[in-house]
């Protein structure tokens, strides 16, 4: 299983975002993550309390190198993470994104 430190990290510095008090503030449900580099890009999507759906492996993505491939793995390796998820393709937009 892959896991994802700076994710977590991400997700307790945005965390106050979400909520106030316990209470769910954002109507958002979902959080879907990219780290792209020149090996590999990797995706994952969490709800808002931190949760992870799914996770997904892409190919290289350095938008220094070569930006058309990195735009192409990334968009190929975040849509396969929210399919992995369980989720329609159409949701995406339900999404915040963190890159």
């Amino acid at each position: 299983q892959l896991t994802y430190g700076a994710d977590i990290f991400r997700l307790r510095f945005l965390s106050p975002l979400f909520y106030t008090d316990g209470m769910q503030t954002n109507h958002k449900p979902y959080i879907i993550t990219a780290d792209g580099g020149g090996t590999g890009c990797r995706a994952a999507v969490y709800t808002t309390l931190g949760a992870i759906l799914a996770q997904a492996e892409g190919g290289p993505a350095n938008i220094a190198t070569d930006f058309e491939t990195a735009l192409d793995t990334i968009t190929k390796t975040t849509t396969k993470v929210w399919i992995k998820a369980g989720l329609k393709i159409n949701t995406i937009p339900q999404a915040i994104a963190v890159l």
